[in-house]
């Protein structure tokens, strides 16, 4: 066993022997790849993730064992883009609006995209065609826990990654795995706190004062919100669900609005 390795997980055994029969070199040898190229990383990949790299970039293709115990699942920390067949455990911290996409085929299909954590990093889900029904169906909502294997890695927004689940991949809802994930805890921010928040995403609460007429050049429409703090701006896009239904006086719970700044300082 190469120095600095003290205890190989069925993981890393797995990998390792994969590289070593494909590639006709030792254990040896591929240990101090591993290590080498977690090294090169930063040190900050486990060794399994960094086996999972190197396989990757030596064209060795690894399957992960669908039998594993739950200590198996990686870490969103130990992600990253182009790891495919990832096993994780997340539980959801937002859940967004389903849309529709139309691929080639011409086939109209749905993606919906969730934000989900481990507790310790945070990541967005992709649910592709099929996989997005369970959001569609509201069968999937906010501290729920998913159980996803067989996804691949992709750079997302804002630099988070993005998980991406399309048929090939398994999505469980509530696995009752007995691994805990700290429950996402929802407080509604005052609108005079929001400068604090800006650029993040925040849930708030309050009534629909007024509503301008037409919609921006991008399509959204803009209403007036207000609580017993403040007022400010709310924009919507015109398509979404809730538009026909948010006139004055209306009392509205918005989830995961991204708080912006007007040129006038106002947030929105």
């Amino acid at each position: 066993m190469a120095r600095g390795v003290k205890m190989e997980s069925n993981t890393l055994r797995r990998i390792v022997e994969a590289i070593a029969r494909e590639k006709g070199i030792s254990r040896d040898e591929v240990l101090r790849m591993v290590e080498e190229e977690r090294r090169r990383l930063g040190g900050i990949p486990s060794l399994e993730v960094a086996a999972y790299l190197l396989a990757s970039k030596l064209g060795v293709k690894v399957e992960l064992e669908k039998t594993e115990k739950p200590g198996s699942y990686l870490k969103l920390a130990d992600l990253m883009p182009g790891m495919r067949r990832v096993r994780v455990l997340v539980r959801v911290a937002r859940v967004y609006n389903v849309l529709s996409f139309k691929p080639k085929t011409g086939e109209e299909k749905l993606v919906a995209r969730l934000k989900v954590t481990d507790g310790e990093k945070d990541a967005y889900l992709l649910l592709w065609g099929v996989k997005a029904e369970i959001v569609a169906k509201k069968l999937v909502k906010t501290n729920d826990v998913l159980e996803v294997s067989g996804a691949y890695v992709k750079r997302g927004r804002k630099g988070l990654l993005e998980i991406s689940v399309d048929e090939n991949a398994t999505v469980n809802v509530n696995p009752g795995v007995g691994v805990e994930i700290p429950s996402i805890k929802r407080e509604f921010i005052k609108l005079s706190e929001l400068e604090r928040f800006e650029g993040e995403e925040v849930d708030v609460e309050g009534y629909i004062l007024s509503v301008r007429r037409g919609v921006t050049p991008h399509g959204r429409k803009v209403y007036v919100l207000a609580d017993d703090t403040r007022q400010v701006r709310l924009v919507i896009p015109e398509r979404h669900q809730a538009v026909n239904r948010l006139n004055p006086g209306v009392a509205v719970r918005v989830y995961g609005v991204k708080v912006g700044r007007l040129k006038s300082g106002t947030p929105i």
